[in-house]
């Protein structure tokens, strides 16, 4: 999938001279961002997914800022790494939040858009409605929901960074009123950047016709939330906060903020985990 990032040269002018700042080793990134919340109907869309490389210089500052998780049915926070524009280079990598689950306000609606969308809440009657739409790049769509008459309804699920959540099979398709499922979570990338794969991104599951306990997002983890039981009968669940990791060769960072959590592997590379706002600067 493409990367929504950027990073240039530029020349430095020193009295009246064109002089290159030399560039330094590669870094690696993961840039998670917040995953949509739930209540009792559509589940949510994971948050945003990006991961690649880039090239530093001595005196690059890149800012980083971790998006939390969304409450019900609202979407999570972007999460981002931003080098200052300094006439030498400039780096913009930006994940968007997971789109929320539709709300369980007493009215049909579609999933809302985000890094993957969020699934659909049923509509009146034979009415189909569509997931979130998902950013490019950054995830997939949320599932969409149908309502059946008489047999009860159930509700999209969100989008996941590695594929798009499952739609919610009215009661009645199929000739019973067993044969209806809620829309599965679509399901996230497992990156192995800590040192151990985890899974990122994922999406929620959509609520049925059921009871359904519902499970909030996991912290660092931009998971969407499922939803939870009954429309009526549902509580909130908040989407999992995102995460951003950056991965540099030992002895080539000079500073941090924020207190990021430092990992390694023993293959000549430190791995810096933000779990909230912070700096790193290049020496």
């Amino acid at each position: 999938m493409p990367i929504l990032a950027s990073f240039s040269a530029g020349p430095l002018r020193v009295y009246g001279l064109v002089r290159r700042r030399s560039f330094g080793g590669a870094i690696s990134y993961l840039v998670v961002a917040g995953g949509g919340g739930a209540d009792a109907v559509g589940g949510a869309g994971g948050g945003g997914y990006i991961a690649g490389t880039s090239n530093t210089y001595s005196g690059l500052v890149l800012t980083i800022e971790v998006g939390g998780g969304g409450s019900a049915g609202f979407s999570g926070s972007n999460s981002y790494i931003r080098s200052s524009s300094d006439g030498n280079a400039t780096m913009n990598v930006e994940s968007m939040g997971g789109g929320g689950g539709g709300l369980n306000n007493g009215f049909s609606g579609s999933g809302i858009n985000g890094g993957s969308g969020g699934g659909a809440k049923g509509g009146d009657g034979d009415t189909v409605l569509p997931g979130g739409n998902a950013t490019p790049g950054q995830g997939n769509n949320g599932g969409s929901c149908r309502l059946s008459p008489g047999f009860g309804r159930n509700n999209g699920g969100g989008g996941g960074a590695g594929s798009v959540g499952g739609n919610g099979r009215g009661n009645s398709e199929g000739g019973a009123p067993t044969n209806g499922a809620p829309g599965v979570g679509g399901s996230g990338i497992a990156n192995p950047i800590s040192g151990t794969p985890v899974t990122y991104s994922a999406g929620g599951i959509g609520a049925g016709a059921g009871t359904s306990p519902g499970i909030a997002g996991p912290a660092l983890t931009g998971r969407g939330a499922d939803a939870s039981g009954n429309p009526g009968v549902g509580v909130s669940r908040a989407g999992g906060s995102g995460v951003v990791f950056i991965r540099a060769a030992n002895g080539s960072v000079a500073t941090t903020t924020g207190s990021p959590i430092l990992l390694s592997n023993g293959d000549g590379n430190t791995v810096f985990r933000f779990s909230g706002s912070g700096t790193i600067t290049f020496q």
